[in-house]
């Protein structure tokens, strides 16, 4: 709701006549929109008088939207699907190359619950990263797998940005690979992750309240104030997709473990479009 954009493929789909595949064989659902709160004081940000303004809750609800919504029912029961791949909009690049061809078939041959297509990223980027996880979850037992680390992250996690040994010349690249929202999806283990574990209903919680928030008050006139809202992120959904071990294993045992990332060159994988330069920028 926030750019209309739901109405607007809505119409790009009418007017082109669902693409000649009919309209049967399209779902649509809406992210949600949430409260802001300032960052001062934690306190919501109104336009006027009991007026919350509202910001996109992020797309780790994408999940439990699409479960809700009868989506991943109907995939997997109505159209026999297995698996899905899912990309950003704003990320054409992605489909022009072998990437997600590559990222379904390893995936699929491998009998992954999730993965992750992924590339080179600059030091200091805002970007988010892929890291592989080892978590002790008790009783001796450990939790194996890919994950994704947003970069407003990084200072609670204590992760320091490191460049890689391999810059080739290219300038500072990270070690840390950059999270392209590429992925790979085994739909069965994610409707069966958010049926049995409530923390997957809602994924990569997180708050950033170190930007501006604009909005129109009551009188029409434009405001902008430090502030933010809770955010999901939709590639999270692999932290409740790990695969556990009944003991610790070493790197190259448990690299092939849970959730995986695959690695291409940045120019094959991702090039993201987001927002209309000013002329003569």
């Amino acid at each position: 709701d926030a750019k209309g954009n739901a109405e607007r493929v809505q119409g790009i789909l009418e007017g082109l006549e669902w693409y000649g595949r009919g309209e049967e064989s399209f779902r649509l659902f809406k992210q949600p929109m949430v409260p802001v709160v300032r960052a001062t004081d934690a306190r919501w940000v109104t336009s006027g008088n009991c007026r919350l303004v509202l910001k996109p809750g992020g797309h780790g609800v994408i999940w439990k939207l699409a479960q809700d919504k009868g989506v991943l029912s109907w995939l997997i029961n109505d159209c026999k699907r297995k698996a899905a791949v899912v990309r950003q909009i704003s990320n054409p690049l992605a489909a022009t190359d072998k990437t997600m061809l590559s990222l379904t078939g390893i995936g699929w041959q491998g009998r992954k619950p999730f993965g992750f297509a992924s590339c080179e990223r600059k030091v200091g980027a805002a970007e988010g990263v892929n890291v592989m996880v080892e978590k002790y979850v008790g009783k001796g037992q450990f939790k194996y797998g890919a994950s994704n680390i947003e970069y407003t992250e990084f200072d609670k996690l204590g992760i320091v940005e490191q460049a890689s040994d391999d810059g080739n010349g290219e300038g500072q690249l990270s070690k840390f690979p950059a999270n392209t929202n590429v992925l790979y999806v085994d739909l069965e283990a994610v409707d069966s992750a958010i049926s049995t574990n409530p923390d997957a209903a809602f994924p990569g919680l997180t708050l950033n309240l170190k930007k501006d928030v604009k909005f129109t008050d009551s009188n029409g006139e434009a405001q902008a104030i430090r502030g933010g809202r809770l955010e999901s992120t939709m590639q999270n959904i692999a932290d409740e997709l790990m695969e556990i071990s009944d003991a610790r294993l070493g790197e190259e045992e448990h690299a092939n473990l849970g959730p995986i990332v695959i690695i291409n060159k940045r120019r094959h994988v991702t090039s993201s479009a987001k927002r209309k330069r000013d002329e003569g920028s």
